[in-house]
């Protein structure tokens, strides 16, 4: 309430914005999703676009779109035979699959130089017998093992670098090196029966990984889960028999015959087929104990999407799927969870990065993964890709990166080009404000917030002393402005020249820069708003569509303290047309005038250190001819002027002393430390 009795109804906050369609058109949206894109359509008098929650700031913005950078003519295509797998341990070395598939290079994260990890040297690749010069070797030559090729990748919580290896039809996989022990590998065979060809794997929490196989039918995708042994997890699977039973070759003389039992192992979790949850999965992401994100495309239509896996207490899965991710002019290539630091941002925050067969860019997901539901939001800030080779995305020390370069390849962080496009307009209707006075003359709107240059704010508002009066009213603004309830066009805000209100705008909005970035407070005078309701349709626009108007927060102030009829006589109101000019005239000027009487009536706040601003504290210290010690607190500097006269009081005594000594050195000093010495406990 300022000086005049009049009263301010605000919004402010996500939950308060959110509100911003109820009660129009009968339709009422959740307080926090209707910005979301997760709830039906909005009323008939909206337009099909909304404005969008900065949650950073928390403020209201044009909603952002994604930027699609276009392909130049010397990038190829990534196919997904060009990706070799990649992973980094705790301290950032890198270990990736050669171009050649037969070697494993490492970069260490201390040279930034790559060089080979397996197989090693000369020296470490000198064959054992030779060594040993044994007596007794082969009369004829010996077949040399078929040649190993690697397939995928992956490094495990517990620092083992487990790598699946493929030697022909003979054997299959997994190579596990111990990255703190060091030594040769121990070598992990997978039996012969179910087709192995892993595309991509993925950590396990609790140690081991998770295999996407493609296995040897084209059309068959499985999920295997390997603890931290490279025992394959086989809860709520199928099995498979790899040997049958078959009678022993020694069989008792007498009694039942004996036979071998039949060799199974587990069949997998089939992604595919007939009842399975993925079109064609190509990379797997795992975000925690029990849940497995894999990267989907349709090799139809190209379109691709992200699904999402979730073990349930007994053992049996279930999925959820992302919407398709239309805004990927290209299919998904590979995809990593990591973090990133977006501009503006002080800390990094975690995203979902997914690159596309063109790999110039990156598009960024906020992951929505809750029992509810799980669903990918986002993926509007530019992450461009320089020379990126389609090998590998991957998570160093928590960090989002890349491999770039044809020849020598350096891992990049990903990082966020600050560069934004926006939508060129988006509407809002505001809930209906209500001032518990019939016939009340409504008197401005202040918008909090930022309007940069070539971006505006149109508001039209409409007012009635019944809420009915609200929702059947005309709906067009060319409406006549005497229709009940029709909406009527006000002008456009003006930023005031006194700053802003919210303290929190004021470091922002410095006399310097305030006219230039539009960072303050904008304030519309109501022109013909009465009634006991009112609500507000609230327009942003944008010229060129790269900067977005941003509002903070909005008050609407009612009644209006009218001075025609405070201090004019009633002469100056006789004509209906002349006397609304002049009232609509004084206003501009009761509002400086109001503004300044405010400031007069709490400056008695100032004198208060119990009330005063922080800042004011040292003003109040120099009226007592007093410096404050810079390593004071708040709390002590109020403490200290609040009783500074019991202070100076006892100054010279051994009570003052204390107090002097309290002040510089007792971390819970409070106002008892002040009683005079024959009161205190």
């Amino acid at each position: 309430m300022n000086v005049n009795g009049s009263r301010f109804d605000l919004l402010l906050g996500r939950a308060d914005w959110g509100r911003c369609l109820d009660g129009d058109g009968g339709r009422a949206r959740s307080a926090a999703s209707w910005w979301d894109g997760a709830v039906a359509s909005p009323p008939v008098e909206l337009p099909p676009r909304l404005p969008a929650w900065d949650a950073h700031r928390g403020e209201l913005t044009l909603p952002p779109l994604a930027i699609e950078l276009p392909g130049t003519p010397g990038e190829a295509r990534l196919e997904l035979e060009a990706r070799r797998g990649a992973a980094a341990d705790r301290h950032g070395n890198v270990y990736r699959i050669g171009p050649d598939r037969r070697t494993l290079h490492v970069t260490s994260s201390g040279t930034r130089r790559e060089t080979p990890f397996w197989p090693a040297g000369p020296e470490g690749c000198e064959d054992e017998r030779e060594r040993a010069r044994l007596d007794f070797r082969p009369v004829g030559e010996e077949v040399p093992p078929p040649p190993e090729s690697y397939l995928a990748l992956a490094v495990t919580c517990d620092d083992y670098l487990v790598v699946a290896f493929s030697a022909g039809e003979a054997e299959r996989g997994f190579l596990s090196f111990d990255l703190v022990a060091g030594g040769p590998p121990v070598r992990t065979v997978w039996p012969a029966a179910p087709g192995f060809a892993p595309i991509d794997m993925a950590a396990r929490e609790g140690g081991g990984v998770w295999v996407l196989d493609r296995t040897e039918r084209a059309d068959s995708r499985l999920l295997w889960e390997l603890d931290r042994r490279l025992a394959v997890v086989s809860r709520a699977q199928p099995s498979i028999t790899i040997d049958a039973a078959e009678a022993d070759d020694f069989q008792p003389v007498s009694g039942a015959p004996r036979e071998r039992p039949a060799v199974t192992f587990p069949g997998g979790i089939e992604l595919t087929g007939p009842g399975g949850w993925t079109v064609e999965p190509v990379a797997v992401e795992a975000m925690g104990k029990r849940t497995v994100l894999l990267l989907d495309r349709d090799p139809v239509d190209g379109r691709s999407r992200v699904v999402r896996l979730r073990r349930g207490r007994g053992g049996g899965w279930s999925a959820d799927a992302s919407r398709w991710l239309d805004e990927l002019a290209d299919p998904a290539h590979d995809f990593v969870w990591a973090a990133a630091r977006l501009y503006g941002h002080e800390e990094r925050v975690e995203r979902l990065f997914v690159t596309t067969s063109r790999g110039n860019q990156a598009r960024a997901y906020a992951v929505t993964d809750a029992a509810a539901g799980f669903e990918l939001t986002g993926a509007t800030e530019l992450f461009p890709l320089r020379l990126y080779g389609g090998r590998a995305l991957l998570s160093i020390r928590g960090a989002a990166s890349y491999d770039s370069g044809t020849g020598a390849v350096a891992w990049t962080p990903i990082v966020h080009q600050p560069r934004t496009r926006f939508a060129q307009a988006a509407e809002l209707v505001t809930p209906v404000f209500d001032s518990r006075e019939p016939g009340t003359t409504w008197d401005r709107l202040l918008l909090d917030g930022c309007v940069p240059p070539d971006t505006w704010v149109e508001i039209h508002s409409r007012a009635g002393d019944e809420r009915a009066d609200l929702l059947e009213g005309a709906a067009s603004p060319a409406e006549a402005p005497q229709v009940v309830g029709a909406w009527v066009p006000e002008p456009r805000p003006h930023l005031r020249a006194n700053g802003p209100e919210l303290p929190w705008l004021r470091a922002e909005a410095a006399p310097a820069t305030r006219r230039e970035a539009g960072v303050g407070t904008w304030e519309v005078l109501l022109q013909s708003a009465r009634g006991r309701y009112l609500q507000l349709r609230i327009r942003l626009a944008s010229g060129s569509g790269t900067a977005t108007p941003r509002l903070r927060a909005l008050r609407v102030w009612s009644p209006r303290f009218s001075y025609p009829h405070r201090f004019l006589p009633a002469v100056y109101r006789e004509d209906p047309a002349s006397g609304s000019l002049l009232e609509r005239w004084l206003a501009n000027c009761e509002s400086t005038l109001t503004w300044i009487e405010d400031r007069v009536v709490n400056a008695e706040t100032l004198f208060d250190p119990r009330a005063a601003p922080a800042e004011a504290l040292a003003w109040l210290a120099e009226w007592l001819d007093v410096a404050f010690d810079p390593a004071w607190d708040e709390r002590r500097r109020r403490l200290f002027v609040e009783h500074a006269m019991e202070f100076f009081r006892w100054r010279g005594t051994v009570h003052g002393l204390q107090l002097a000594l309290g002040l510089a050195f007792d971390r819970c000093i409070g106002r008892s430390a002040f009683d005079p010495p024959g009161k205190r406990r």
